[in-house]
């Protein structure tokens, strides 16, 4: 508890910070980690099919033209918006997709 509570504060880490500080246990792309589960439950990586599921987006967002890229403006905050209510209204500020 104690050595949680020397950096548990708000701070942002490298991948290799968590590493040394024990928050992760290895580093890797998201490949590895589809690898690495397979492996942890007794499955084949090689063979074992993984799926993306993902939200479909929402009726306006289908419809309206122009890129993610290319908004700005009020179209970026509905955006941001959209995000944040997808995640639970969870504070998701330092990090960007």
């Amino acid at each position: 508890v104690d050595k949680v509570k020397s950096f548990a504060d708000g701070r942002i880490f490298t991948g290799q910070q968590a590493l040394e500080l024990g928050v992760v246990d290895r580093l890797g792309t998201e490949e590895d980690a589809r690898r690495w589960t397979a492996e942890l439950v007794g499955l084949d990586p090689e063979k074992t099919p993984c799926y993306t599921l993902e939200e479909r987006k929402p009726l306006l967002s289908r419809i309206l033209p122009g890129s993610r890229l290319a908004k700005s403006g009020i179209s970026a905050g509905i955006d941001w918006l959209e995000f944040e209510m997808s995640t639970s209204g969870l504070p998701m500020w330092l990090y960007r997709p």
